[in-house]
């Protein structure tokens, strides 16, 4: 039986593409970008924001980081906010914890973000440990960086 549970945030526990894709669009419309379809703009969940920036639209590394500025102009104010917790996700939460489980967010999200994320949806107390990025871009990949992920 598995004592340590990892989730992560994007897409795992909230469904938070509305606010993810219309930060990314205010950023492309800010960096002068409108040639895209927006279903193209569901590749930018997940990942790092400058590694998104980069391979989806070929974007050099100061406009990458432009464009993840401008991304964070939108995302702390509204975008955060387009989101829903999935159906399910608290009560699971909860018995992870009953059960004695150790319950771990691992997100390339900025930290900050991330526990705003799970204030808003009142589930902070069900993780004893969150793993996320900062804001300058370390940590911002899962693997390798958090004693418990090799």
């Amino acid at each position: 039986m598995y004592k340590n549970i990892f989730f992560d945030l994007d897409g795992t526990l909230t469904n938070s593409a509305e606010g993810i894709l219309n930060s990314v669009e205010y950023a492309l419309k800010k960096l002068g970008i409108s040639s895209y379809r927006r279903s193209e703009l569901y590749a930018f969940i997940g990942p790092p924001l400058m590694d998104s920036f980069r391979d989806i639209f070929g974007l050099s590394e100061e406009k990458c980081k432009e464009g993840v500025r401008y991304y964070r102009e939108y995302f702390p104010k509204k975008g955060i906010y387009e989101n829903r917790l999935y159906d399910g996700i608290t009560e699971l939460l909860k018995k992870l914890k009953a059960s004695g489980k150790t319950v771990v967010l691992a997100t390339s999200k900025p930290q900050e973000f991330s526990e705003e994320i799970l204030r808003y949806f009142g589930i902070t107390g069900y993780f004893d440990f969150i793993a996320a990025a900062e804001m300058n871009g370390a940590r911002n990949k899962k693997k390798g960086h958090y004693p418990l992920c090799p």
